[in-house]
């Protein structure tokens, strides 16, 4: 009998030593998480002893301030009962946070809109999420199958653009039904709605929604601009407000915008007015709305005895950028944050100051938590130097995972597109991209922003602000710190001076140069406009093809449907011409068949009594005849 040879292994491949740059990198990022982390922790234990101490000194009974946690037998299983609302889960960083709160046991509620109906009928984002807490789920279950945690997306109605027509949607009151029900029927308490900075479709990738075309002077775009003749390239005026509706109703026009030199395309003066009002509407107008139809139930946990409710802002530079950069060479890990975004960020934090004001009163805590650059852990196999928890995906998976769970970047078919030379590039966008670079050295990862939003929702006395990073620590140090505005333009300074590219290419052009760009970049406009009409002539009358053709196919459904039903309509008159006809003939038939057998019957009946009457007759006569005899011999006399 032959020996069975035990099956062979494949070969394990190789394993690949990280570069050096890798390990310093991974290093760096740990060393500073680590002292972020002991900073954000001090803080919060020095702040709850400093409350705590002067609730006893002041004699006031703060104690029910504190969170009433039921106690849980599983490790870090601190949410138990409790229930968190995750305001822009359809980003990175609100998924991230939706996960980590969920492990932590808590059930959080994700607000997801549903696609646009131009768009797929599914949502990238929430498939995303509900493969990785399913992933995520099955590990918990198989270790504490008692786990509490779990994650029920709440969809709200889909991101419409703005329309003036349209006054007020209520896109988040069924949303709040929803959650005000599952928290009734399953026994949870709300005890904080966070709230992740969101961002536009048009800037997942970092640039403008409008790409520009640099130029050298103004006085040619305003030219241009007034052009009677329309030869120039126009931009069209931004419309008043008595003829919003109107604006609206107009289909977008090509036209191509114009960026004097010296000024950076992705500026505030240059932001699209579309692009504004989104980030507006997500950031802020969102975020309140939930607050709003949920203000209640926050109210209930404090009465629950569950401690106050909280509101945390989750403010940062670029929050859905987390887990862009899925290589260690990745250089695309973080990007550029626009004045739009500052902008908006700014606004946040106005908005948090005013609602801490606000919902004092009603024993709801108000939190800020301040993030720096952001960008993912670095992968480095087996050689990690800061393990992360066994229940959580490795970084590399999860970061495709949630760039394949990104929607794809929309472009913007009414501009345009005219890139500059890479040779005009300014020395402050070398200088920014370079910073950028270096900044990766201290950047936040998504473990590090849970552990700074966990500070906020779990801490018994909420700080105002948390860190998730030291840029933002040390941005907070500065403004309380006399001087620190001199320190801050040496070190930008020096920093420039240290950074800024040298070299004789990055001097001024001769007044030749220029005027030969300039003409070239005319042309160029000039020819892109004409190929834009072009290709604008040709879907136009692909459009009007099309709706010749279904117009077509409609009439054409339409004149079948009526060839159908007359012929129908023909086949019942034919079916009751038919039925008709087999009614009068069976009735014809019938009085034939009565008018042959009536006289047959009767002459029957006539013979039968007439031969009955002789019968009869006869009897009579001889009865009445043999009375007559005997009463003749009776008469007769004897002899």
């Amino acid at each position: 009998m032959p020996i069975q040879q035990p099956p062979q292994r494949p070969p394990t491949p190789p394993r690949t030593m990280p570069s050096p740059t890798a390990i310093a990198l991974t290093l760096s990022q740990d060393i500073t998480a680590l002292v972020s982390l002991s900073l954000e922790t001090t803080a919060s234990i020095v702040h709850d002893w400093l409350q705590l101490g002067l609730s006893a000194f002041g004699g006031k009974d703060d104690l029910t301030s504190i969170h009433f946690r039921p106690k849980s037998k599983i490790k870090d299983e601190t949410g138990r009962g409790l229930a968190v609302v995750i305001v822009g889960a359809s980003e990175a960083a609100g998924q991230s946070l939706t996960l980590h709160l969920a492990k932590c046991g808590y059930t959080t509620f994700p607000i997801v809109p549903l696609p646009n109906p131009e768009s797929p009928p599914t949502s990238p984002a929430l498939s995303t999420l509900l493969l990785q807490w399913s992933a995520l789920q099955k590990r918990l279950r198989a270790k504490h199958p008692d786990h509490s945690g779990s994650v029920v997306p709440v969809m709200v109605d889909p991101e419409m653009p703005f329309d003036p027509r349209v006054q007020d949607r209520d896109r988040f009151r069924h949303a709040g039904e929803t959650v005000r029900a599952y928290c009734k029927e399953n026994n949870l308490f709300l005890v904080s709605i966070v709230c992740a900075s969101r961002r536009t479709k048009s800037s997942f990738t970092g640039k403008p929604s409008c790409p520009p075309v640099e130029r050298l002077e103004i006085s040619a775009a305003c030219s241009s601009r007034h052009d009677p003749d329309g030869e120039g390239v126009s931009q069209e005026s931004p419309p008043i407000a008595s003829d919003a509706i109107e604006f609206f109703n107009k289909p977008p026009k090509p036209h191509v915008l114009f960026v004097p030199r010296g000024l950076r395309p992705t500026s505030l003066t240059m932001s699209d007015e579309r692009t504004l009002v989104d980030l507006y509407r997500a950031n802020i107008l969102d975020p309140l709305a939930i607050i709003r139809e949920l203000s209640d139930l926050l109210t209930d946990a404090q009465v629950a005895g569950r401690g106050r409710g909280r509101v945390v802002f989750v403010n940062g530079e670029n929050l859905g950028g987390i887990g862009i950069g899925a290589t260690d060479t990745d250089t695309t890990y973080r990007e550029e944050v626009t004045p739009a975004a500052r902008l908006v960020s700014a606004m946040r934090s106005e908005t948090a100051r005013m609602l801490k004001e606000e919902l004092n009163v009603m024993d709801v805590d108000v939190c800020e938590v301040v993030t720096g650059p952001m960008a993912p852990r670095t992968s480095l196999s087996r050689y990690r130097l800061r393990q992360s928890s066994d229940d959580w995906d490795d970084n590399g998976q999860a970061a495709r995972q949630r760039v394949a769970g990104r929607p794809a970047p929309t472009p913007t078919p009414n501009v345009v597109r005219l890139r500059s030379p890479q040779s005009l590039r300014t020395k402050q966008d070398v200088l920014a991209s370079r910073i950028a670079f270096l900044s990766r050295l201290w950047a936040v990862d998504n473990e590090l922003l849970f552990s700074a939003v966990r500070h906020a929702v779990e801490d018994h006395y909420p700080r105002y602000r948390h860190h998730a990073g030291l840029t933002p620590f040390l941005e907070t140090l500065a403004e309380v710190t006399p001087g620190s505005s001199i320190a801050k333009r040496i070190g930008r300074w020096v920093v420039g001076w240290i950074l800024m590219p040298r070299g004789g290419k990055w001097r001024d052009d001769d007044a030749e140069t220029v005027r030969r760009r300039r003409d070239a970049w005319v042309r160029d406009i000039a020819a892109a406009r004409e190929r834009e009409d072009e290709r604008e002539r040709q879907r136009q009358m692909e459009r009007e093809r099309v709706w010749a053709r279904q117009r077509q196919s409609a009439t054409d459904r339409v004149r079948q449907r009526e060839r159908e039903r007359e012929r129908e309509r023909e086949e019942r008159e034919r079916e009751r011409e038919r039925a008709q006809r087999a009614r009068v003939q069976r009735e014809a038939t019938r009085l034939d068949q009565d008018q042959d057998e009536e006289p047959v019957d009767w002459l029957t009946r006539f013979e039968q009594s007439f031969s009955l009457f002789l019968i009869w007759a006869g009897y009579a006569m001889a009865c009445l005849s043999a009375m007559f005899m005997a009463q003749l011999n009776n008469r007769q006399p004897t002899r």
